[in-house]
């Protein structure tokens, strides 16, 4: 596995519960729209 960033892997863990929370308040509003 190359890494291409600095990152940590518990800052790549952060980063991704925080893409997740994202996405899943807008297909939420998305679904109330609707």
């Amino acid at each position: 596995m190359i890494k291409v960033t600095n990152l940590s892997e518990k800052e790549l863990r952060e980063i991704g519960l925080q893409t997740v929370h994202l996405v899943r308040e807008v297909y939420r509003k998305r679904r109330g729209q609707s």
